[in-house]
């Protein structure tokens, strides 16, 4: 399946692979327009979005309701056990994990230029001067020195 999001907001369309065989009627619910996917957790069945207006919204594609998760929003990503991860521009980090948002208490030490989701409610970033922040709602951010010469990514097989 593949799913279509209208330039200027609307109502998602979903599509049968390979062929893009259009599905009518089975998502509900529109969105604004849309700067960026973050990721679809396809076990809660949600596909989250951040706005132009810096808006992370949730949209619940059964019922065809969005919620926004945060606001305020510069970097936001999607772990590979569904947990969803927000940061704002005070660098506080908001996470959702099995429909249960959650308010870090603590804000992080750099805002990361990039933002990855990892397993057991962690997130990992790269902050400027190219180190490697690793953190979690109940621990002190760490900090490593890395290499990166350029763009860095998440690789699923490590």
């Amino acid at each position: 399946m593949a799913i279509r999001l209208p330039a200027k907001g609307g109502v998602p369309q979903l599509y049968k692979l390979p062929r893009l065989t259009s599905v009518d009627g089975v998502l509900k619910g529109r969105l604004p327009p849309v700067d960026r996917v973050v990721g679809l957790d396809p076990e809660s069945e949600f596909l989250f979005v951040t706005t132009a207006k810096h808006e992370l919204l949730g949209l619940d594609l059964g019922s065809g309701r969005a919620d926004t998760v945060a606001t305020n929003v510069r970097q936001a990503a999607l772990g590979p056990d569904g947990t969803l991860y927000a940061i704002d521009s005070s660098r506080h980090v908001v996470s959702l994990s099995r429909r249960t948002r959650f308010a870090w208490p603590k804000a992080l030490t750099a805002l990361p230029r990039d933002l990855f989701g990892s397993t057991d409610q962690h997130l990992v970033g790269v902050v400027p001067q190219d180190q490697l922040l690793v953190a979690a709602a109940d621990q002190p951010p760490t900090l490593r020195a890395i290499a990166a010469l350029g763009d860095v990514e998440a690789a699923g097989g490590g």
